[in-house]
């Protein structure tokens, strides 16, 4: 949190893996790109870095990268995102990423999304504009029986959902929940994606 206190907007940050969590809650009202050592590092005695605190994005530019999410990012309401991008991070048990309002140039993608049975992975506001929203190359998938929640809208902008891969935690679950009969609207290019049971 003192790193992104001290910075200006369009720094750079690089956050070091520790053995234990970071778990204050971070703000970023300011466009940054924060990169960690990456969820798997291939190095010897490797450190993640974990985020057990809630993160709220206030404004666009920012992209965030490389860490062991256990809490929710949240594009909170009252602001146009521009130029966000979220990648190659693992979202562990009651992470995902929550999308309150309008959004340009969004990417959500090479994630590995770990879900908790009855929470969304991704919730996008049904109610606002979003413009070339990207989620893709992701892999979804739980340890147990699960329903994975991306909840989408039916009649806004366009927004892509394609190559992900997503995996079911039983052979005898329903794979897909409710809320996904929206990805086949008109509107949305859900495409190339793999579905498999465990």
């Amino acid at each position: 949190a003192a790193a992104i206190i001290a910075s200006s907007s369009g720094d750079t940050i690089l956050v070091a893996g520790s053995p234990v969590a970071y778990s204050a809650a971070l703000t970023l009202n300011k466009a940054l790109t924060i990169i960690g050592p990456g969820y798997n590092p291939n190095k010897q005695n490797p450190l993640i870095a974990t985020i057990s605190g809630a993160i709220n994005l206030m404004v666009g530019g920012s992209t965030l990268m490389g860490f062991n999410i256990s809490s929710t990012i949240s594009l909170v309401s009252g602001t146009t995102f521009n130029d966000v991008a979220i990648r190659r991070n693992y979202f562990s048990f009651d992470g995902g990423v929550e999308i309150q309002d309008t959004t340009a140039n969004l990417t959500i993608s090479e994630n590995y999304f770990y879900g908790t049975p009855g929470f969304s992975i991704i919730d996008i506001a049904t109610t606002k504009n979003h413009k070339n929203m990207q989620i893709v190359n992701n892999i979804f998938t739980s340890a147990q029986p699960f329903y994975i929640a991306v909840i989408l809208p039916t009649n806004y902008i366009p927004i892509t959902f394609a190559h992900n891969l997503i995996i079911s935690g039983s052979n005898n679950q329903q794979l897909i929940s409710s809320s996904w009969v929206q990805l086949f609207s008109g509107y949305n290019n859900f495409s190339s994606y793999i579905l498999r049971n465990a």
